[in-house]
This record gives C-alpha cells, structure tokens and sequence, in this order.
C-alpha cells in the first residue's frame, strides 16, 4: 500500500474508487488504446495536497511493461487519419513555441502517427514505444526507428530535444515524477515537454461517468 502521494510526497491520501478488477484475468489486450472495456480500475487513491488521483496498491512497473509489450492494436492504424488530424492541432501549439522545429520525442508513440505527422511539417522525429509490434509496425509504415522499452527505465536516451510530447501516456504509469524528470533531463535549455492526460473535473469526465477510466494505474 503507498503511503505517500508518488507527485507531492504528501501522506494525506484518501480512498477515491474501488477496484473493478481481477488481476488474475488480465491481459495485454484489455491495455489496447483501442479496447472499449472502459471503467475498469484498480483501487484509487486521491491526495488532498495536489488532487493527484492514482492506484493504490499500485501494480509494479515491471508488470505494466510487460503487458504493454505485448499490445498488437491494428485497429490504430485503422484510425490514422483521425489520429493525424488531432495530432496536427497538438504540433500546430508547440510551434508557436518552438518555429524553428528541431527534434520532436514522442513518449508511449504507438506506430508513431504522431511523429509521421510531425515529420511532415519539419521536425525531426525521435520516440520510444513498449510494444514490440507498434515499433515494427512503425518501421514497416512510416520508415520510423523506434527505441523498444519503458521510458523510466531504459539506460540510454537522447539528449537536446526540442520538444517532448507525453500524449496519455503519464496516467499509465506508476511513478510520474519519474518520467517527467527524465523528460526534463534530455530536453535542451528553453525546450518544452507536452502532456495530454484526463482531467477527472473536466465536462467531458462528467458526461462520461465510469467510461472515462480505463485501467489507469
């Protein structure tokens, strides 16, 4: 059981959701982006110092990796087109910062239509992706050379990124703090890191209810 909050330390954690879910049946299709099977939690935790809201206990980095590795998802790349045109909005913020482009590293890059579509406009694509299919997937489709592995955890990363996109990514992970010093490690001086995750108090969360949680760890 955590004992303190994994962003603020703070040890005011209060019971938020109860689990949904059996470990014993858990597979790595049902961390498909593409699964619908949404409201499946495991226990939830939420701080009262920073409104974190996360899974306690909290299943090991090393059995997320795992699952994840293992994700085939061909209805992704069913929805490229959409996808793209979601993306480019994203690309489009980051080069009001950022005009003269430079090396974009996309964080969790599935088959990376992000970066294909980042590549298109100027950058230089760079990213990393647990599932082993995504990354040849990726390398058939889109020419892209994907590093395999968990971002927290792998020994070698770029250094002097532009930009770093984290695109629902950091609700899937067990220690954020982590991924966001690393993230700010391998960025150069004035570069930016972007993440896009749920927001629990949003409309869209309200409208939703139970479907807006898909086992987020």
């Amino acid at each position: 059981m955590v004992k303190e909050c994994p962003v603020c330390g703070s040890h005011e954690l209060h019971p938020y959701k109860k689990s949904t879910v059996e470990f014993e049946t858990l597979s790595e299709r049902q961390f498909m982006i593409t699964d619908n099977a949404y409201g499946k939690t495991w226990n939830l935790s939420r701080c009262h110092n920073c409104t974190y809201v996360f899974s306690n206990p909290c299943p090991s980095p090393e059995m997320v990796h795992s699952l994840y590795s293992k994700i085939e998802d061909p209805e992704y790349e069913e929805e490229a087109s959409g996808r793209e045109k979601n993306f480019n909005r994203i690309i489009s913020r980051l080069e009001k910062i950022h005009p003269e482009k430079g090396v974009l590293y996309d964080v969790g890059a599935a088959t990376g239509i992000l970066l294909n579509t980042a590549r298109k406009r100027g950058w230089q694509p760079d990213g990393i992706e647990p599932s082993l299919w995504a990354v040849q997937i990726a390398k058939k489709k889109y020419d892209l050379q994907l590093q395999q592995g968990d971002f927290t955890a792998v020994s070698t990363l770029p250094a002097g990124i532009t930009a770093l996109t984290m695109i629902d990514f950091i609700e899937h992970i067990a220690n954020p703090y982590t991924a966001v010093s690393r993230a700010y490690r391998i960025l150069k001086s004035g570069g930016t890191l972007c993440i896009v995750t749920p927001d629990l108090i949003s409309l869209a969360a309200h409208i939703a209810g139970n479907k807006w949680w898909h086992f987020r760890p």
